[in-house]
C-alpha cells in the first residue's frame, strides 16, 4: 500500500480513540455508561443499530458467497430483510422494560437470578465469538491488501505458498468429483492437516491479522472502556456514514474494468444472477433461506445488545424508528457487497485460492491510492461499531446480572469500573479466538443458531404467561445439548464416527447449467465465441447426510467428521429420507428443528409443572404494558399506577380472560409495520433490478 493510506487508516484510528477520552467526561453513573442516559433521538438511534449491526465479516461474508453462488450469496446476510418488519413490533418491547440487560429480564419474569446469571454467561461469550468473527474477517482483508512480492518471498515462503497452490488444485478437483490417484488421495490428506494448522497459506503479508488484530482491539478499548455507549453511539454515527459511502464506490471502478453490466453478464454464468439459486448446485435454495429467516426470528429477539440498541432510546418512537431503519441502511450496503463479490468472480475468479478474501484483494486491485485506505479505515470502522457496542452490553450483563447479585452494595462508580473492566475482557476473549478461527461463513451460521438458546423462551414468557421456570431452563438445557454440545461431541466417539448407517451420503447427480462459453467451447464447437451464453452439464457430488464431511481414516476404513447434524438425524428416525437431498435441504432441516423443538419442550413441560408466582407475574406484565414517555419523571408515575392498578391495561390485552397476554394492535403498530414491510419489498425489488440489469 501507499504511505497516503497508511496515512489515512492512522489519522482515523487515532480520531475514533480521541472521542472515548473526551465522552470519559460526560460518564456520571451506570445509566451513562451502559445506555447513554436513554436519551438518543431518531438519528442516533439509527446509526447506533446501523452500526452495532454492520460488522466486518458482512461485507466479507456476503462478497465470498456471492462470488461462490452469485447474487444468491446475498442471502448471507439479507436474510434479515424478512424479519425487519418485525422489529417495528419488537423495538419498545426492550423499552418498556426499562432494563439494563436482557439478563435483568430473565431474573424478574421468571423470578431467578440464576437464570439471569446464566444468560449473562451466555451473552459474554457470545460476544466474543462475534467480536473475533469481525475480527478474523478485517484480519484477512487487512492481509490480502498489504501482499509482500513474491520475488521478495524467502525459500521458506515460497515452499508454503506452493503447497498451499498444490493443496488448492487437489481440493477443488476432489470438490468437483474428479478421480484422483491413490498418491493424490495421500498429499491432499496431509495438505489439509497442514492447512487446519496453519502450516501453509496462500501469500505472505506485512501485515498479518497477528499483527493487525491486536492493534484494533487497543483502538476499541480506549473508547469502549472510557465513553461506554455514548462513546458507541458517537463513532457509530461517523462510521456508519464512512460504511455507507465505502460499500459502493467500489463498484463503478470494477463495473468499468469488467465492461459495464453487459460485459459482466458476458464474463460470469447466467445462473450467478439467479437470486434464489439452484436447487441443486446453490448453497440458497428457497428452503434454506425460509429456514435461516425462521431460525433468526426465533433468535434474534435474544442478541444481548438488543437492549442497548432500544433501551438507550428517548422513547418508544426513536426506540422503534431506530431498531428498524437502521436495519434497512445495512439492508442497501447488503446489495453493493453482493455486486462486489460476483464482480471479483469474473476479474479475479482464478487469482484467489481463499473466498475470504475476494473484498481485500478486489479493493486493492480496483482502488486508487488513498482510497484504499478509506476502505481499510470501513472495515476498522465496522468491526469497531460492533464491538464497541457489543463490549459494553457484555459488561452491562456481567456487572448486573453476576458480579451485582454478589455484591449488593456496589455504589454506582465501582459498577462501572467493574464493567470497564469485563469490557477489556470481552475483547482480548476475542483476539485470542479470532487467532483460532478460520472460515468467516462457518463462524456465521454457527452465530445464526446460537442466540436460539434462550429466544424461544423469550418469545413465549413476553406473550404467555403460562411459561414457566422449569420450563425454561429444560428449554435452555436441551437447546444446548441438541444444537451445540452433540453435533461436537458425538463425532468424536469411534463408534458413532465410524457406524455404517451413519456415513450414508446424498445420491451424486449431473445437472445442467447456463454459463459463459471458455476458449476450449469454442475449439469443441459448442460456440461461436467466448462468453457466448451454453447449457453444460456438470457433477453435483454426494454429501455426507449426517456429517460435514467424511474421511478416509488411518486403517483404511471411513470416518465422520465435522459436526454431526442432530435434527436430520431426528427426522431420519420419524421416518425422513434424505438420500436424494442436497447440501442446501440438509442445512435447512438442521436449522428447522433447532428452530421448532424448543417451543415444544416449552409448552410440554410449562403444562406439567408449577407457574411463576401470580404477583410477581402481575407486577411484569404491568411494566411492559405501561407505554414510555420521553420525561422520565413522568414515564415514573405512569409506572407505579399500573403497579397500583395491574388490571389499568387490561382492555388492551388482544385475549382476554385468557393466559395469553400479547396487546391488541393500535394505529402506530398496523401502519409502522405496513410501511416497513413496504420498505423491505422495495429492497427485494431493487434487488432482483439489479441482478437483471444488462445495460450497458
Amino acid at each position: 500500500m501507499h504511505w497516503l493510506d497508511f496515512t489515512v487508516i492512522g489519522v482515523y484510528m487515532l480520531g475514533v480513540a480521541g472521542i472515548g477520552v473526551w465522552t470519559s467526561r460526560m460518564i456520571r453513573g451506570t445509566d451513562d455508561y451502559f445506555l447513554g442516559g436513554r436519551s438518543f433521538g431518531k438519528v442516533f438511534a439509527i446509526f447506533l443499530q446501523f452500526g452495532t449491526g454492520t460488522s466486518s465479516d458482512m461485507p466479507v461474508s456476503v462478497s465470498r458467497e456471492s462470488f461462490r453462488n452469485g447474487m444468491s450469496g446475498i442471502w448471507a446476510v439479507l436474510l434479515w430483510l424478512f424479519i425487519t418488519p418485525f422489529y417495528w413490533i419488537i423495538g419498545p418491547w426492550y423499552r418498556r422494560l426499562r432494563m439494563v440487560t436482557i439478563g435483568d429480564f430473565f431474573a424478574e419474569r421468571f423470578q431467578s437470578k440464576a437464570l439471569g446469571a446464566a444468560y449473562a454467561a451466555f451473552s459474554v461469550f457470545y460476544f466474543m465469538y462475534y467480536i473475533a468473527i469481525g475480527l478474523t474477517a478485517v484480519g484477512k482483508t487487512v492481509e490480502v491488501m498489504t501482499p509482500i512480492p513474491e520475488s521478495s518471498y524467502s525459500a521458506e515462503q515460497l515452499a508454503c505458498v506452493e503447497a498451499y497452490r498444490n493443496y488448492a488444485v487437489l481440493e477443488r478437483e476432489f470438490e468437483e468429483g474428479r478421480e484422483l490417484g491413490e498418491g493424490q488421495l495421500e498429499e491432499l490428506e496431509l495438505l489439509r492437516e497442514q492447512n487446519q494448522a496453519g502450516a501453509i497459506q496462500s501469500q505472505f503479508s506485512y501485515l498479518d491479522s497477528h499483527t493487525v488484530v491486536p492493534a484494533i482491539a487497543v483502538v476499541i478499548l480506549v473508547y469502549a472502556i472510557l465513553g461506554g455507549l455514548k462513546a458507541a453511539v458517537i463513532t457509530d454515527f461517523i462510521q456508519g456514514v464512512l460504511i455507507i459511502v465505502l460499500s459502493f464506490i467500489i463498484i463503478p471502478f470494477g463495473l468499468r474494468e469488467v465492461g459495464w453490466f453487459s460485459g459482466l453478464h458476458q464474463r460470469v454464468p447466467e445462473h450467478m444472477f439467479n437470486l434464489l439459486g439452484s436447487q441443486q448446485t446453490s448453497d440458497y435454495s428457497l428452503l434454506f433461506i425460509v429456514s435461516i429467516v425462521l431460525i433468526n426470528l426465533v433468535g434474534i429477539v435474544v442478541q444481548p445488545h438488543m437492549i442497548q440498541v432500544c433501551g438507550s432510546a428517548r422513547d418508544e418512537t426513536a426506540a422503534r424508528v431506530g431498531l428498524t431503519y437502521g436495519n434497512y441502511l445495512k439492508r442497501l450496503c447488503t446489495v453493493g457487497w453482493a455486486l462486489v463479490g460476483v464482480i471479483g468472480f469474473a476479474l479475479y475468479a482464478h487469482e484467489v485460492s481463499d473466498p475470504d478474501m475476494i473484498w481485500g484483494y478486489t479493493t486493492l486491485k480496483l482502488l486508487p491510492v488513498g482510497i484504499v485506505g478509506l476502505m481499510i479505515a470501513a472495515m476498522l470502522a465496522a468491526i469497531m461499531s460492533s464491538a464497541d457496542a457489543f463490549m459494553v452490553s457484555g459488561s452491562a450483563l456481567f456487572t448486573m446480572n453476576l458480579y451485582r447479585p454478589l455484591r449488593p452494595a456496589s455504589s454506582d462508580s465501582h459498577l462501572v469500573w467493574v464493567g470497564r473492566i469485563t469490557t477489556a475482557f470481552i475483547i482480548i476473549g476475542g483476539v485470542v479466538l479470532s487467532q483460532r478461527l478460520h472460515s468467516v461463513i462457518e463462524l456465521l451460521k454457527y452465530i445464526w443458531t446460537l442466540p436460539v438458546i434462550f429466544g424461544a423462551v423469550f418469545w413465549l414468557s413476553f406473550l404467555w404467561r403460562r411459561v414457566t421456570l422449569p420450563a425454561a431452563w429444560c428449554s435452555v438445557v436441551f437447546t444446548l445439548l441438541f444444537s451445540f454440545v452433540l453435533p461436537v461431541v458425538l463425532p468424536l466417539s469411534d463408534r458413532v464416527a465410524t457406524r455404517e448407517s451413519l456415513l450414508e451420503g446424498t445420491a451424486p447427480q449431473q445437472v445442467e447449467v447456463l454459463v459463459g462459453a471458455d476458449s476450449s467451447d469454442v475449439a469443441a464447437g459448442l460456440a461461436d465465441k467466448i462468453g457466448e451464453l451454453i447449457n453444460k452439464q456438470g457433477p453435483v457430488p454426494s454429501t455426507p447426510i449426517f456429517f460435514r464431511q467424511l474421511r478416509t481414516g488411518r486403517d483404511g476404513g471411513m470416518r465422520g467428521e465435522g459436526k454431526f447434524r442432530t435434527g436430520v438425524w431426528l427426522l431420519t428416525v420419524l421416518g425422513a429420507d434424505f438420500r436424494n437431498a442436497t447440501r442446501a435441504t440438509l442445512e435447512a432441516a438442521t436449522f428447522l428443528m433447532d428452530a421448532v423443538l424448543p417451543f415444544i419442550v416449552l409448552f410440554v413441560v410449562s403444562l406439567l409443572t408449577a407457574p411463576v408466582e401470580p404477583k410477581a407475574l402481575q407486577r411484569f406484565y404491568s411494566r411492559v404494558h405501561t407505554p414510555v414517555h420521553a420525561d422520565p419523571e413522568l414515564d415514573r408515575r405512569e409506572l407505579d399506577a399500573s403497579y397500583a392498578d395491574p388490571e389499568r391495561h387490561a382492555g388492551r390485552i388482544l385475549f382476554p380472560g385468557t393466559n395469553w397476554m400479547m396487546l391488541r394492535p393500535d394505529r402506530a403498530d398496523i401502519l409502522g409495520f405496513v410501511a416497513a414491510t413496504v420498505v423491505a419489498g422495495a429492497i427485494v425489488g431493487l434487488v432482483f433490478l439489479v441482478a437483471g440489469i444488462t445495460w450497458p
